[in-house]
């Protein structure tokens, strides 16, 4: 019985030392927001325009800057630097910017934090941010070559398949993204599509429009490859494609 509660006690111990280790922000971490402003009202934006950098730790105080583009100075770039601590559970984040507002947080997983900003000085504002991990970003940039697995067109009435095209990812900020399609019609060897995007939370799936027409969903199978699938009403497609990054 004695080793019984020897035991026990080392294991509450073990696992009291593992949740009080401080918790590793190192590194820039992109964040979509939701915030009022007094003079500007809302505004909400899923579109990477802000970013957190921690930049140095040591146990469980840290040092960084948030990053974000200014859109009463010209669309500037801002850099606000910070400092900050993690409390005794890893659970939480208190910090205090260098020029002005304090900055409060929840670490929700290893790879995403919620962030609570408030400033009651001239421009009084709150915002409640998002932060993800960049690395768990998936990079879309580039061009992906498509093969067409299955597709039904309603003008051609019949199925199909092995038709290829190219895709381009132009522009990406984190979770949105746009770019361009290169495919072959009825009517033309190559016609170009435009459309934007966005990457589901967990990195694994897409949702595209296009900006003439048709919808997209797809599933991230890995950093090379991507399965879509395509819907357009009224002229009636569909299609099963294939993309693989060109490297």
């Amino acid at each position: 019985m004695r080793k019984m509660f020897i035991g026990i006690g080392i294991l509450v111990l073990l696992s009291t030392i593992v949740f009080s280790a401080a918790f590793d922000l190192s590194g820039r971490w992109v964040a979509s927001f939701e915030r009022h402003e007094k003079d500007d009202g809302f505004l909400t934006a899923y579109d990477g325009r802000v970013a957190f950098v921690f930049e140095q730790q040591e146990g469980n105080v840290f040092t960084g800057y948030k990053e974000f583009i200014d859109h009463s100075v010209n669309y500037q770039e801002k850099k606000e630097p910070f400092s900050g601590v993690i409390d005794y559970s890893g659970e939480k984040l208190y910090c205090a910017e260098h020029e002005d507002g304090y900055l409060f947080g929840d670490i929700v997983s290893e790879n995403e934090i919620v962030m609570y900003y408030v400033d009651a000085e001239e421009n009084a504002i709150a915002v409640y941010y998002t932060l993800q991990r960049e690395n768990t970003i998936p990079n879309l940039l580039g061009e992906w070559q498509s093969e067409t697995i299955g597709s039904y067109v309603k003008e051609k009435n019949h199925l199909g398949k092995g038709q290829t095209g190219l895709f381009v990812i132009t522009e990406q900020h984190g979770h949105v993204f746009t770019g361009y399609k290169n495919v072959k019609t009825l009517y033309t060897d190559e016609h170009k599509e435009e459309f934007s995007g966005v990457i589901s939370k967990d990195g694994k799936k897409l949702y595209i429009a296009e900006h003439n027409d048709g919808y997209a969903f797809a599933d991230i199978i890995d950093a090379n490859t991507i399965h879509l699938y395509y819907l357009e009403d009224g002229n009636l497609k569909t299609l099963y494609q294939v993309l693989r990054k060109v490297k």
